[in-house]
């Protein structure tokens, strides 16, 4: 197994990833669940004495599952898609591109071989793009304004080589103040 943390996540969090990351995922909120993935909401902060969270803080764990034998044996030497999504993420925030920030990530390896994978984030509160041009009336400001961001983030993803995979609506997410985020 491999591990690559942000400084900032407790050491309680980092065992819990190392030692268990599938129980952990398991325990928290489901918010996807299909044969390529397993997303849920997790809390980042370790509990008191009584077992509660003291905070509301919480991350997106996101498990990348194993698939047939011929995907998996044709990929066991590429980069796993949690470690493009830290390594991007990373990338993606230096560069001014808001997006929800990679805190750790971990593969299961045996030598060079990797197979399941998985990448924790923050939670980025907001609602997704789709239902969201659905759900409110914009001014046509207010929509160039989002078209403006999108503009930007594409243009900044393609100066930096990032040809994102699953670019589709449900893939942003737009805050409580109107920022585009993509998510995935």
């Amino acid at each position: 197994r491999r591990i690559v943390f942000d400084n900032r996540i407790s050491s309680e969090l980092v065992d819990r990833l190392w030692n268990d990351p599938d129980r952990f995922i398991d325990a928290g909120q489901s918010l996807k669940h299909d044969d390529r993935t397993t997303v849920a909401r997790v809390p980042l902060r370790a509990p008191n004495s009584t077992g509660h969270f003291e905070t509301t803080a919480t991350g997106v764990l996101k498990r990348n599952h194993v698939r047939d034998l011929g995907h998996t044996l044709s990929h066991m030497l590429w980069f796993t898609r949690a470690s493009r999504a830290w390594v991007y993420g990373r990338e993606m925030l230096e560069a001014k591109v808001p997006t929800a920030r990679p805190l750790a990530m971990v593969e299961d390896r045996f030598g060079p071989f990797r197979f399941r994978s998985f990448v924790l984030t923050e939670h980025v509160e907001g609602t997704r793009l789709d239902r969201f041009l659905q759900q409110t009336s914009l001014t046509t400001t207010e929509l160039d304004q989002l078209a403006a961001q999108f503009a930007h983030i594409w243009h900044t993803l393609g100066e930096m080589r990032i040809g994102p995979g699953d670019m589709k609506a449900s893939n942003f997410l737009v805050t409580p103040a109107r920022r585009l985020k993509p998510i995935d």
